[in-house]
């Protein structure tokens, strides 16, 4: 959730830096970057470490409304996503686009609010278990109030074997 709002904030610093400014006249700006992913993470329904590498691409529109508030949507998919489990050598792959989409509203500082909600599917490739799909999904949800202070935070991860 960090990375996101720090992301969130870059880019509206990326914005001022190139002379555009929430406070200014109606503004709109569409950003794109790929960040580099290499981990190892623990999936319910592998029942083992899988070492995951690829990109997150987000896409993220900046719409401002000329009197200090800006609308952030991002979507954002994996590419090139695959997996290794560490012990069966199972590999993995993310099929399909959505990796998730969030909407940011900021005025001026604060109230803010992040909304994110990221659903992927999974399926395996080859032995030892060929065609094993889960689908998995991670929901965050971040209120600040005009203090600056979270008055609420919310984080929910599902997954489904199928």
């Amino acid at each position: 959730m960090i990375r996101r709002v720090i992301a969130c904030l870059f880019v509206i610093l990326m914005m001022m830096a190139g002379g555009v400014a929430p406070t200014s006249a109606a503004v709109a700006e569409t950003t794109v970057s790929r960040t580099h992913f290499d981990e190892d993470v623990s999936f319910i329904c592998t029942s083992e470490l899988t070492h995951v590498t690829g990109e997150i691409q987000v896409v993220s529109h900046i719409t401002g409304d000329g009197a200090g508030k800006l609308t952030i949507v991002q979507q954002s998919n994996f590419v090139r996503f695959s997996g290794t489990g560490l012990e069966s050598g199972q590999r993995y792959a993310a099929v399909g686009s959505a990796y998730g989409i969030s909407t940011t509203h900021i005025d001026s500082e604060f109230p803010t609010i992040f909304t994110s909600v990221s659903p992927a599917r999974v399926i395996a490739q080859g032995q030892p278990n060929p065609g094993q799909v889960f689908t998995f999904q991670y929901t965050t949800h971040t209120t600040i109030n005009a203090n600056g202070v979270v008055v609420v935070e919310f984080a929910h991860y599902s997954e489904e074997c199928l």
